[in-house]
């Protein structure tokens, strides 16, 4: 099972300790939710501050971009140093374009999916980005609770990636915690992105491991 902390829940005036404790428990991405107070209601921050993680850390990042029009700042992401660009199929007419250029650029596509979207319009892309990530909660802030109906919605996505046979990660953002990993996970998914589960508590590796280990 794949942990990804997302640093918006994470004190940004240590933001250097911040990385190197979450560092330490052996995570597998670091989440970074750019948001434009377009897409999204918040704001939050931009390449300047993706440039600053890559300097901290060398675990893949993966830049979330909950934005209108993503297509006008792939490459600006890229060249800011994202492993992943995570886009929302809601916030362009051309996703397919979206995908090409990530991929010319030598990173990894993702599609993003507020929970109302159906599943259903993923389809015609699924073959050709490396993650999926369905939010669980409303895109714009840190410390909503958990969508229950999006346990079933992971389950689906499982079933349309495996019958697709290819090797898209499933991620799941958006109230994720200790409490609800093992269903999340039994649903299927392959990432799970926490940001106050983990940079609210008091022992960052406990929670990544307990996170890591509600698979077993």
């Amino acid at each position: 099972m794949m942990v990804a902390p997302s640093i918006l829940a994470c004190d940004f005036t240590r933001l250097r300790d911040e990385i190197e404790a979450v560092d330490r428990c052996g995570i597998d991405l670091i989440h970074l939710d750019i948001m434009d107070g377009s897409f999204v209601p918040n704001l939050t921050f931009g390449q300047v501050l993706v440039e600053a993680v890559r300097r901290l850390t060398r675990t893949p990042l993966d830049a979330h971009l909950m934005i209108d029009r993503p297509e006008r700042h792939l490459q600006s992401f890229v060249e800011s140093g994202a492993d992943y660009i995570v886009f929302h199929l809601e916030a362009t007419e051309r996703p397919d374009y979206c995908i090409d250029e990530i991929r010319r650029l030598k990173t990894r596509p993702g599609i993003a999916l507020r929970p109302k979207t159906r599943l259903e319009e993923i389809k015609p892309y699924l073959k050709k980005i490396d993650l999926l990530l369905l939010m669980s909660v409303e895109p714009g802030f840190s410390g909503q609770e958990f969508i229950p109906d999006t346990l079933a919605k992971i389950r689906e996505a499982k079933e349309l990636v495996l019958k697709e046979e290819n090797r898209c990660i499933i991620g799941v953002d958006g109230g994720v915690n200790t409490e609800n990993a093992q269903k999340i996970i039994e649903h299927g998914a392959d990432l799970l992105i926490a940001a106050s589960a983990i940079f609210k508590s008091d022992d960052y590796c406990r929670v990544i491991e307990t996170l890591r280990c509600s698979s077993r």
